[in-house]
Formats: C-alpha cells, sequence, structure tokens
C-alpha cells in the first residue's frame, strides 16, 4: 500500500493519517478527509455515510477499512456526489472540489478565439490579434 500526499484545491494539504493507494483503489482517512472538504462521516442506520449538508451517500461494506484502528473510505466511492474530481500522480492525490470547470477561465489560460464586431467600422475584429498582450474586455448582456 503506497502513503499519498494530498492537494486540495492545488493546495497542499497533510492528512492525519495520510491517503494510501492499494492499486487502482485510493483509501482516505474517512473523518480527517470529510472535514477537509466540509463533510461528515458517520453511521446513517447502521451502514457508513459520508455526508455534506442533506446529502448523505451510503457507503457499503466493501468501501470502508479500518487500519490501525482509523476508518478508510474509497474515494471513489463519495467524491462523484460531493462534486469532487481527484487523479493521482506521482504519489500525490489531487482533488479538486466544485464545478470549476464552469467558473471561467484561470491565471494562464487562453481564452477562446471568437470574433466581434468593431463599433466604428463594423469589421470584424477577432481575440486572437490580442493574443500576448494584457487585453480587457468589456461585456455585458440585456438578460
Amino acid at each position: 500500500m503506497q502513503v499519498l500526499a494530498l492537494e486540495l484545491d492545488n493546495y497542499s494539504l497533510a492528512l492525519q493519517p495520510a491517503a494510501r493507494q492499494d492499486g487502482e483503489v485510493v483509501w482516505v482517512p474517512a473523518d480527517a478527509f470529510a472535514r477537509a472538504v466540509a463533510a461528515e462521516c458517520k453511521e446513517v442506520d447502521g451502514q457508513w455515510a459520508m455526508c455534506r449538508g442533506d446529502l448523505c451517500i451510503l457507503l457499503a461494506a466493501s468501501e470502508v477499512q479500518v487500519l490501525h484502528e482509523v476508518r478508510f473510505v474509497r474515494i471513489d466511492a463519495c467524491a462523484a456526489p460531493l462534486d469532487l474530481r481527484w487523479s493521482v500522480e506521482g504519489g500525490v492525490l489531487s482533488v479538486l472540489q466544485g464545478r470549476q470547470d464552469e467558473s471561467g477561465l484561470g491565471i494562464g489560460q487562453v481564452p477562446p478565439v471568437f470574433e466581434l464586431p468593431d463599433l466604428f467600422s463594423g469589421a470584424l475584429v477577432s481575440s486572437a490579434s490580442f493574443r500576448g498582450r494584457k487585453t480587457f474586455f468589456y461585456m455585458w448582456a440585456s438578460w
């Protein structure tokens, strides 16, 4: 079983105990990981569940294990319902919260190319002609 470092939303976070990978399966310490992602691991009607607000993801017995008196859960059992995206590379478990793919562009990301008419001449101007220069786009919508 390989010990994994954790990055949550691109910031290093030390879980005690650390997340672990066993083959293709990634196990996270239930209580510590739940706190990190604003959730709670608790028993619901005799079955362990990962909960956030009104949402509780019931975990099958095969998705929970106790190692050295610490409860671990499979990250793939609860990640998607909690809106978490995760990957493992080079001994690091990277977890992203929320629908960040819908939140626009981040620093250093390139926007899509689009064309709009110049307000004075009416000629089409491409956003690609501004690549490599600081550019400010002012846009609004009437809805």
